[in-house]
């Protein structure tokens, strides 16, 4: 599965990954309890190896139209954390594959959230579920979907041109 650049902020017990130092976001530690190590990765061109070696996925994001690198992680059998101003927050079941934040400034919400998948079988669970759930947002379902949508609009200008109900919308 390859990726385009990204950061990634991983919280491993098993694996934790040297980045840039000094870049460590401000306030953000170990999970309280967890005994994880936490490390800024960096940019990075293939995350597959990050997706193996964590245990839960986390994108606490103030805004995402719908992110891939989510997809992608509930794709490697991760429950995926994340915010509902994160269009990728439509296809996560809230406890059963994923969490959802509704404040991505909550850092307790946030802490609390990550929690629920802390228990090995729950996030095993939760990782299959998040696995079956992305299996069903192929690219070309999404191809399929966007090309019904660009027809739709193209017959419903047809529709309003030729009965003379105002203007079209494509031309």
């Amino acid at each position: 599965m390859g990726v385009a650049p990204q950061t990634l902020w991983t919280w491993k017990r098993r694996y934790e990954a040297e980045g840039p130092k000094g870049l460590e976001p401000k306030g953000l530690g170990r999970p309280k309890g967890s005994g994880a190590g936490s490390r800024l990765a960096g940019p990075v061109k293939d995350a597959v190896d990050f997706y193996k070696a964590a245990d839960i996925f986390a994108l606490p994001s103030l805004y995402e139209p719908f992110s891939n690198s989510c997809l992608e992680a509930m794709a490697s059998g991760l429950p995926v954390v994340t915010t509902r101003s994160n269009g990728a927050s439509e296809i996560i079941t809230d406890g059963v594959n994923g969490a959802v934040l509704e404040d991505p400034l909550d850092a307790d919400s946030l802490a609390a959230r990550i929690s629920l998948f802390l228990d090995a079988g729950k996030r095993r669970r939760a990782g299959e579920a998040a696995r079956i759930e992305a299996g069903k947002h192929t690219i070309e379902r999404n191809v399929g979907e966007f090309l019904k949508v660009i027809e739709d609009a193209v017959e419903e200008n047809r529709r309003r041109s030729a009965g003379g109900g105002g203007q079209g919308v494509v031309e």
